[in-house]
């Protein structure tokens, strides 16, 4: 206790200094939360375009810590500017129902306004983002920001389609998807209500899984896979639901330790106005991940039995709508979900992670579920793939490594036959430290934040080789 008594002393006095102009000698603990912040600024969502050209990301404002709006840092004109003014597009008389509340809690992002999400289409000519349950487009060969919808009922989970002639969206538990060049709505489903969900991922998907959505684009815009979730089954509950100033009680359906879970189905639709459901049927309990193939011909599907301790990752052919298990995880405990899955297009392979080992590793598979050679091995864990880039044949990953208070990013050259160890592979970035890791689509330049605990974070964007 004596030593806590010294620390706090030891606080205050360092805090405690002389002022060294007017503005500290108001620093009250209301100003400690009041904007400007005293850390200054801070960058979110950091994301560098499809081609690569440009670095976006969300950054408050400066009388308003807590409002965002999107800016950009242009690569070829080494500038930062501004793109979208949030302010021009916030109705501040707006509610959020009960339900995006819940979203923006999981999301960490309760408490914040403006932009707090954005997304690039792929052909790099454009950024959707939400305001308020209303979706917008910003046009960057335009410089205009465009609004899809204005409705009473919200619209999330909003994603531009592969090719960017579509954005799709949730509505009153449904799925939607606007025609960009007929500037037309249309539904995929109508019979979501109450207890009927269809596209949206369930509680325990959110909150155990990390599968924040439940519906898939196909490469080739033709199909959309997704989820019908049924809440009959699941057991109602009263809970307190506490905001900032005020606590409110709600119902909600909860899924308790051994009761029963929500009834989901995955399902597969073409795409058009209220079409026919094609059911995928599968027997597990959770349907964990979702992931088509590059050629849009295969969906494949992770599912894992109630306890957790096995999970398979399936297929299903939309030609001859046959089912097959690629492969499976198995553990006397549990086995842990990823996101390593990563279809490689021109050699019909795939990467996949597994601590079958004892250590998660990288492993290569080709398209009909045989195993070709593992890419890591030894007493050390990837932290997660990242990027391939098919010009090198590199696989970008990160891993905590060379010890675990470090995360650094490192790849493995499919080209070369040996295993990686941590004695062959050698950090892409060289400073050791604490790195988050976002890559362009090709592979060829990533952004980074790097910390370490007497660095503050900073944000840099290097080649594919390490190159500032």
């Amino acid at each position: 206790m004596k030593y806590f008594n010294l620390l706090f002393f030891i606080l205050l006095t360092s805090c405690a200094h002389t002022p060294q102009n007017k503005s500290d000698q108001n620093l009250s603990v209301e100003r400690l939360y009041q904007s400007p912040s005293l850390a200054g600024d801070h960058l979110r969502a950091l994301k560098l375009s499809p081609d690569g050209n440009r670095a976006t990301y969300l950054k408050a404002k400066k009388n308003d810590q807590f409002t965002f709006d999107l800016w950009e840092f242009n690569v070829s004109e080494q500038q930062h500017q501004l793109l979208v003014d949030s302010s021009e597009l916030i109705d501040k008389k707006y509610q959020f129902s009960d339900e995006e509340k819940a979203r923006r809690e999981r999301l960490r992002i309760a408490g914040h306004q403006g932009i707090l999400s954005y997304f690039w289409s792929q052909q790099s000519d454009a950024l959707l983002f939400p305001i308020n349950g209303d979706i917008y487009i910003y046009n960057l060969s335009q410089r205009q920001t465009q609004r899809i919808t204005n409705t009473k009922a919200a619209e999330t989970d909003v994603k531009f389609s592969p090719k960017g002639n579509y954005i799709s969206y949730i509505r009153k538990q449904n799925l939607y998807v606007y025609d960009l060049k007929r500037k037309k709505e249309f539904s995929i489903t109508r019979q979501g209500q109450g207890s009927i969900k269809y596209g949206m991922a369930e509680f325990m998907a959110q909150e155990e899984m990390l599968r924040r959505t439940g519906y898939w684009w196909a490469p080739n815009e033709k199909w959309i896979a997704l989820t019908y979730v049924d809440e009959r089954p699941v057991e109602k509950i009263k809970r307190y639901e506490i905001y900032a100033n005020s606590t409110k009680m709600i119902e909600q359906r909860y899924p308790y330790t051994g009761k029963t879970n929500a009834i989901v189905k995955l399902a597969v639709a073409p795409l058009q106005k209220n079409p026919k459901l094609r059911w995928v049927p599968f027997q597990e309990e959770y349907l964990a991940r979702v992931n088509w193939r590059p050629d849009s011909k295969v969906l494949t599907y992770q599912v894992q039995d109630r306890s957790q301790k096995i999970l398979k990752l399936k297929s299903y052919s939309i030609k001859s709508k046959k089912q097959k298990i690629l492969l499976q995880e198995r553990s006397n405990t549990w086995v842990n979900l990823h996101k390593d899955l990563k279809f490689l297009k021109k050699s019909h392979q795939f990467v996949w992670s597994s601590e079958r080992s004892g250590f998660r590793h990288l492993y290569l598979y080709d398209w009909s579920g045989r195993l070709i050679r593992p890419l890591t091995q030894g007493k050390w864990s990837v932290d997660q793939t990242l990027a391939y880039n098919s010009r090198q044949k590199k696989l970008f990953f990160t891993a905590a490594a060379p010890v675990p208070t470090q995360k650094n990013l490192f790849y493995v050259n499919l080209k070369n036959p040996t295993t990686a160890t941590l004695k062959t592979l050698k950090p892409v970035n060289a400073q050791l430290g604490w790195s988050e890791i976002s890559f362009s689509k090709n592979g060829e330049l990533y952004l980074q934040s790097f910390s370490r605990p007497l660095k503050p974070p900073t944000f840099s964007l290097h080649q594919s080789n390490g190159k500032l």
